[in-house]
């Protein structure tokens, strides 16, 4: 977290990812308790709404994660 330790306010960082400073507090010392250090990802924030997947399990135990409805019809009819 270098712009703290640059001196950089708990409450400032916090406005400017629109998190309270407290729950910044959390997030830091949670992933501090799980690394050495820690670090903060950007994410990408989108209005579309996100791909429905669904899970695949055979009878035989076979099981695919992440796939669409479109997959799953033509895994099966594949299968058949």
């Amino acid at each position: 977290m270098a712009r703290r330790a640059g001196g950089a306010r708990w409450s400032e960082l916090a406005r400017e990812l629109g998190v309270s400073a407290v729950t910044l507090k959390r997030w830091l010392s949670a992933r501090s308790a799980h690394t050495d250090q820690a670090t903060l990802r950007p994410v990408v924030v989108s209005d579309e709404p996100a791909p429905q997947t669904l899970t695949l399990v055979a009878p035989s135990g076979l099981r695919i994660e992440g796939v669409t409805l479109a997959d799953v019809i033509a895994i099966l009819g594949g299968l058949a």
